[in-house]
């Protein structure tokens, strides 16, 4: 069976978007709908059980007979009194729902046990009274003395046709103690409403079905409008979160401007009053929309956010009995506040001991404090004591976990090591698909460390792993015991141990997708994974296919989108822990016929016919179902032959506002395919991808900004899509004109005369300067989104770990991360494309840790070998390649904008293997490149000069003064140099030297470039001088032309 059908029908309804009119026929309890008519029905269907309107209330009898009392016409968005009567609450415990036809609208729940007070069902003898306290008018009622519960109710969606009353167990939600009742309502809409805007949340407004959400996850919610209106006005959007009721207020979630909401872990901050396990509350969207009040409700369920006790020393400990024993979990998180919150933490400390059962010090209850203290002899020698850590979640006392430490005590000295989880061991769990980070500490030793050693015991296996003061170590076995052995010089040792259990992700669940078959961006493909169960909750699903991701970060177990043409759709289920695991499943979507095959002799049918398919986008857009849009979008990029087709294409993305990480990765997917289908690539096509980069990289600053967290797979086709970009980008694919001087011109000519250069003009072809600024537009703001991209990999990488690599189509990409220490070395990175040797100092290192605030960096090393299309050489005859080294330190703490960069005292020092990037024998012999690392340092450049040529060399841009100097046939030497050299200063932005080769044959023309910067204290220069002299940073731009006569 179709496991949509076996959903409730209004369940299946709102995943078809449709509301059925229901008609009212008269028929007894249908068992299979569990509903029944309303009250006048059910007492022709049982009329032996009328109540008699004097005298007592009849004893208590199964099923219940609920009765509800409402104004049947209430105003569109007022609030309404509703009243329930029961003749009896009977002798179980129970629980009653009030809902409506739509299944959005949970009106109330209510809990209450006969019997006991405080009870929210009050008895009255008078309910004509009551009904008339709260303005409700009714005909005849069936009896007067009654249980009756108020409670309130406004309806803002005009499809609302019936209000259900349920009444079930509470101990068995299945089992029904009254027969479900409905009764009819319509909604009046007021004068001025001319239609129905329909806010609301789809996926989570049904009650059935909450989403489950924590302090620490992170949220995106997308509203939507309905079909109803064609135009939308409004200024805000207010979300916060109710109880069912919707008269207590739990938390303040936000203001938006449009209709998506994000929520960063703990911006919200929860009242305690919020019940974790399945009582829901809602999550509740308000906004004036064409001059009317619109609500959306989306309901959601608190799932209990783990703690983790954590005592110092681990799981055991040898103490000496002689001196003061500090049991120490000040490092214990109650994961249900932000750390810079968790102050307030609620502990717990006891103890068992059996060979000293009767210590005053070994009691049930010790202390609430972080840090217990035991005095020096107050234990027994030979003895062991059983320390116990119990920590209480501040949001929920029932959520509480005890971590434990067996102490050994013994008449020696001793030492604490420590093992400390650094990644994948959080709760004492590792997932499999990644590598366990762990750290050693010893807050006491009191001499220099030797040695460290792990090992690591699993199965039946043992064995050493490391032994550096840190463990990277991968394993897939159920579980790992890993001891940690620290010596001191003086002899002295320890050990700590640590138990690990392995996470599986989650489990004993199956995907199912419905239909099996259907059209692309047309037909809606139902997609439910509800049986997958984790002991680390929420779940986060993630959908993709083979041309990329559809939709990530997704709370929801229940998903209805779109797809383009594919065979396989691809979902990633994925636990509180980031563990997850893979689902494929198997549809058949077919390409649409709506854009048939280009004509080269007539293609404006083509563009027609792509106009005519993503003509529904901006639609969409407005009503906010972007996934659709994007499915639209992904479907026409693969059809597409020409830059103006893809421009139509974007143009409607690009009006709306883009700001998660899976919009991000969307339309990285977008320009990946546009980059596909239209090589080779000329200017036009750099325009449309710059403007694609422009957008992307504004999200992510905004995404950085909130500490988004990005699906694993989401980085990885990040990464992979960037590094596409820049090996495309560098190909070649068109040839830019030379520029050229007036030929009339004797300044041309003689460019050597003292002062002409000034007046030198140079005449260029607007189209070739139009055309290099795209593609030095593109390459810039591909460079930031590449940066931001090694601001999102501080969270994903870690000290230690192996680096990242990636080479593709001559883009060379690392990161690299490193801990600066005590014990720090220089660092020395070759790239892997084997072109740049890269040292990073000890100084260098110590000054980014002030400068970044943290004592873990992050490197990311680019080197790109590029191929004309990024730069363009002026005048052209020089070989256009070009290599591009690219090198971003960061902090995994605090982030920094791209305009901002920090001055540095200590330089960064590469070296370029230009045998290795050209295989133009006179390039190598022209170019030198590396690091000018202090004031003795020249870089000399040699380049063969026919006679009557002349020689231009262009400064574009410096950071430091800089002399450059000009010679023919012999090379200059350093006095030389700063005697005749030309100074160029940040200020002049730029300068060009000329120099002519009067010589009757070619000459070798000596260019030398040095810092002026620094003055040395005397000629002899000797390598102490030097040597304190490295303080240099810059960044010049060289360009060097030769100009024949």
């Amino acid at each position: 069976m179709n496991p949509f059908q076996r959903k409730p029908e209004r369940y299946r309804n709102f995943l078809n978007n449709e509301v059925h009119n229901y008609q009212r026929i008269k028929r007894l309890w249908d068992p299979a709908y569990n509903e029944s008519l309303d009250y006048r029905e059910n007492l022709s269907a049982f009329p032996g059980s009328r109540s008699k309107r004097k005298g007592k209330v009849e004893k208590v009898k199964y099923p219940l007979k609920p009765h509800i009392l409402y104004n049947r016409r209430p105003m569109y968005g007022e609030l309404y009194h509703i009243i329930v009567t029961l003749p009896s609450l009977g002798r179980e415990k129970f629980v009653m729902n009030l809902t409506v036809n739509t299944g959005d609208y949970l009106i109330d729940e209510v809990i209450a046990e006969p019997g006991i007070k405080p009870n929210p069902w009050h008895y009255t003898t008078k309910l004509p009274s009551i009904l008339q306290m709260y303005d409700i008018r009714v005909g005849k009622l069936p009896y007067r003395r009654c249980y009756f519960y108020h409670t309130r109710a406004s309806f803002f969606n005009s499809l609302h046709r019936y209000v259900y009353i349920t009444i079930t167990s509470f101990k068995d939600r299945s089992k029904l103690l009254a027969r479900k009742a409905r009764r009819d309502i319509t909604i009046v809409l007021p004068r001025h409403m001319h239609c129905d805007p329909s806010l609301n949340l789809p996926f989570c407004r049904d009650p059935d079905f909450p989403v489950d959400v924590s302090p620490r996850s992170h949220l995106q919610f997308f509203a939507e409008l309905g079909d109803d209106c064609e135009e939308f006005e409004y200024d805000h959007i207010d979300w916060n979160f109710y109880d069912i009721s919707e008269r207590h207020l739990i938390g303040h979630a936000g203001v938006s401007k449009g209709l998506v909401l994000k929520i960063p872990p703990y911006k919200v901050k929860f009242k305690n009053t919020v019940s974790m396990g399945r009582d829901s509350f809602l999550l509740r969207a308000n906004a004036l929309i064409n001059g009317v009040n619109c609500v959306a409700r989306c309901y959601v369920r608190m799932v209990a956010v783990h703690v983790e006790p954590r005592i110092q020393g681990n799981i055991y400990r040898r103490v000496n009995a002689a001196r003061e024993i500090i049991l120490d979990g000040e490092r214990s998180r109650d994961r249900s506040r932000a750390r810079k919150d968790d102050y307030s933490r609620i502990f717990s400390w006891g103890c068992v001991s059996r060979s000293d059962p009767k210590n005053k010090y070994c009691r049930d209850k010790m202390s609430t404090k972080s840090v217990m203290k035991i005095p020096a002899n107050s234990l027994q020698p030979g003895k062991f004591y059983n320390y116990s850590l119990t920590l209480f979640s501040r949001l929920d006392a029932r959520v509480n976990a005890t971590d434990y430490q067996m102490l050994e005590v013994v008449n020696e000295r001793t030492i604490t090591p420590h093992i400390r989880c650094r990644r994948n061991c959080y709760l004492d769990v590792f997932a499999p698909i990644d590598s366990i980070h762990l750290m050693a500490e010893c807050f006491d030793c009191d001499a220099k460390i030797f040695s460290y050693k792990w090992y690591v015991h699993a199965g039946k296996s043992h064995s050493m792993k490391s032994q550096y003061s840190y463990l990277v170590y991968r394993s897939n076995d159920a579980e790992l015991q890993i001891r940690l052995e620290i010596m001191l010089f003086d002899g002295m040792s320890g050990e700590a141990h640590l138990k690990l259990r392995r996470n599986d992700g989650p489990q004993n669940g199956k995907c199912l997708i419905w239909p099996k078959k259907g059209l692309e961006a047309y037909t809606s493909f139902y997609v439910g994974c509800p049986d997958f169960r984790t002991n680390y909750p929420p779940l986060q699903f993630r959908y993709s296919t083979k041309l990329g991701v559809i939709d990530s970060n997704v709370p929801y177990s229940m998903f209805k989108t779109t797809l383009p043409s594919t065979k396989q759709l691809f979902v990633s289920i994925c636990d509180y822990l980031d563990m997850c695991v893979e689902v494929t499943l198997m549809v058949n979507v077919l390409k649409t016929d709506k854009i048939g095959i280009i004509n080269v002799n007539n293609t404006l049918t083509h563009l027609l016919n792509i106009r005519d398919y993503i003509s529904e986008m901006p639609y969409m857009l407005k009503h906010g179902r972007w996934n659709m849009a994007y499915v639209i979008a992904l479907g026409a990029t693969q059809r597409i032959h020409s830059v103006s087709e893809g421009r139509e294409i974007f143009a409607h993305l690009n009006r709306e506002a883009i700001m998660t990480g899976t919009q991000i990765e969307q339309v990285s997917v977008l320009a990946s395919q546009l980059m596909r289908r239209l090589p080779p690539m000329d200017y036009n096509g750099a325009a449309l991808i710059s403007k694609i980069f422009t957008r992307v990289s504004l999200a992510f600053e905004e995404i950085i900004e909130q500490l988004e967290w990005m699906h694993r797979a989401a980085y990885n086709s990040l990464t992979d899509q960037h590094m596409f970009f820049l090996h495309t980008l560098a190909s070649r694919t068109e040839i830019h004109a030379p520029a050229q001087c007036k030929t009339y011109d004797d300044n041309c000519n003689m460019g050597q005369n003292v002062g002409l250069e000034e007046n030198l003009e140079m005449e260029v072809d607007p189209i070739t300067l139009l055309r290099i600024n795209w593609w030095l537009k593109v390459t810039w703001y591909l460079y930031k989104c590449i940066y931001y991209l090694g601001v999102l990999g501080t969270s994903r990488h870690h000290a230690y770990d192996e680096a990242m690599t990636v080479l593709q189509g001559g883009i060379a990409y690392q990161i690299n991360v490193t801990e600066i220490s005590h014990s720090v070395v220089n660092l020395t990175v070759d790239t892997i494309d084997g072109i740049h040797h890269v040292q990073i100092s000890t100084a260098l290192m110590e000054e980014l840790d002030d400068l970044l605030r943290g004592r873990t960096i992050l490197f990311q090393i680019i080197s790109q070998k590029n191929v004309h299309n990024m730069y363009w050489w002026y005048p052209e005859p020089l070989p256009s390649e070009t290599n591009v080294l690219i090198v971003h330190a960061y902090s995994p703490l605090y982030n920094y904008p791209m305009g901002s960069r920090l001055p540095l005292k200590h330089p960064l020092v590469y070296y370029m293997n230009i045998s290795d990037f050209s295989a133009n024998p006179e390039f190598v012999k022209w170019m030198a490149n590396s690091t000018i690392q202090s004031a003795s340092h020249i870089h000399y450049y040699t380049i063969p000069l026919r006679s009557r040529s002349v020689l231009a060399v262009r400064i574009v841009r410096v950071t430091d003064p800089i002399r450059i100097s000009m010679t023919l046939n012999e090379k200059p030497k350093l006095h030389e140099i700063r005697e005749k050299a030309c100074l160029v200063t940040p200020d002049m932005k730029g300068r060009r030297i000329w120099m002519t080769n009067n010589c009757p044959d070619k000459a070798i023309a000596y260019v030398g470039v040095l810092s002026d910067k620094y003055k040395l204290k005397d000629e002899e220069h000797t390598h102490e001088d030097v040597s304190r002299k490295l303080q240099l940073k810059r960044h010049i731009s060289v360009t060097l032309g030769r100009i024949a006569r």
